[in-house]
């Protein structure tokens, strides 16, 4: 049901022509878990460019959806939740700092990849950005669920061809290049799948004690509240 409301609210903001990035589980399910039994969603996140918001709540409305909450902006229409974006995930107050890293949305858009064939608005992000936007979700929520980083290994796996010079680049210019090697160092650690010299070409130069004994304390899971936070400040 949740899938069918889906691609129901997506063909809604396709035909009016809004540029729309789908997020997370839903835009994972069926292209990287071929098995939807493999991964649970809860919600449909849709991430809109600068100002299209208003105009994506108005579809969702026509279809039915209420909202249930301003901020963050979420939706309901009694049984399928839809979580709207502006921006990817920031970290509460820390984000709001001027020379905080952050993601270009546009430039997001710009990279992705069509939801399907003969859509030209709706879009997926690139295998690159996926991993970068699943790593600071990951972090922004303290390594709370494995399942967001198997999330991560999925993809990983699902595109042997995989730009990791371009998701360095992409990652050294959003500023979170220190926080997406302490995901892929916890990645290899679990899985292997990521390069080790990769790894090393995005170590920090210095990692300090609290950084350290964070990180440390994460792996051997005995991550604590907050414990994200630390990593990205």
């Amino acid at each position: 049901l949740l899938l069918q409301d889906r691609d129901r609210l997506l063909s809604a903001l396709e035909e009016k022509g809004i540029n729309t990035v789908v997020l997370k589980g839903a835009a994972m399910l069926e292209k990287i878990y071929p098995d939807i039994g493999e991964r649970q969603i809860t919600d449909i996140d849709l991430l809109f460019l600068g100002g299209e918001e208003r105009e994506a709540s108005s579809i969702l409305e026509g279809l039915g959806y209420n909202i249930i909450s301003l901020h963050p902006l979420i939706y309901n229409n009694g049984r399928t939740v839809v979580d709207v974006h502006t921006e990817v995930d920031s970290f509460t107050w820390i984000g709001s700092i001027a020379y905080a890293p952050k993601l270009d949305v546009d430039a997001l858009w710009k990279e992705g990849l069509a939801w399907e064939k003969g859509f030209n608005h709706v879009r997926t992000l690139s295998p690159e950005d996926t991993i970068l936007t699943l790593s600071v979700h990951l972090v922004k929520h303290s390594f709370l669920r494995l399942f967001w980083l198997n999330d991560i290994a999925k993809v990983i796996k699902a595109n042997p061809r995989l730009n990791w010079e371009r998701l360095k680049r992409r990652a050294e210019d959003a500023g979170f290049d220190r926080l997406l090697f302490h995901v892929l160092n916890f990645l290899r650690q679990l899985f292997g799948l990521v390069p080790e010299n990769f790894l090393t070409s995005i170590k920090p130069e210095r990692i300090g004690f609290l950084e350290k004994e964070t990180a440390g304390r994460i792996m051997k899971n005995q991550r604590f509240p907050g414990c994200g936070d630390i990593l990205y400040l």
